[in-house]
């Protein structure tokens, strides 16, 4: 997850149409997996260790994340022809997550 964070594997949708909570939703799931292997009797320090570094990295499942509420602005710009795609791969990578917060 830490080579996602940095940007040194490439990390990208498969072209599916998803609400902006599908990903705090898979992170829920990672969690909640994550929070049952480290219950066990039988998890060893190394899982321990692996979980405690997994953990700052998941996305957060506040309610705010979690809204079902469309972007259909964003969408419709993302599926204009008339904005060049490396400009749109920009918006959505480096300006969409501050205009976000």
């Amino acid at each position: 997850m830490q080579w996602i964070n940095t940007g040194h594997i490439p990390c990208f949708e498969d072209g599916g149409h998803h609400r902006p909570n599908r990903h705090v939703e898979i992170s829920r799931v990672i969690f909640q997996e994550l929070e049952r292997i480290s219950c066990r009797k039988d998890t060893s320090p190394q899982e321990i260790l692996v979980i405690r570094k997994i953990h700052p990295c998941l996305l957060s499942f506040k309610a705010e994340f979690t809204a079902s509420v469309p972007l259909t602005r964003i969408r419709d710009i993302a599926h204009r022809n008339d904005i060049p795609h490396d400009l749109k791969v920009y918006f959505a990578l480096h300006l969409l997550p501050y205009l976000m917060q």
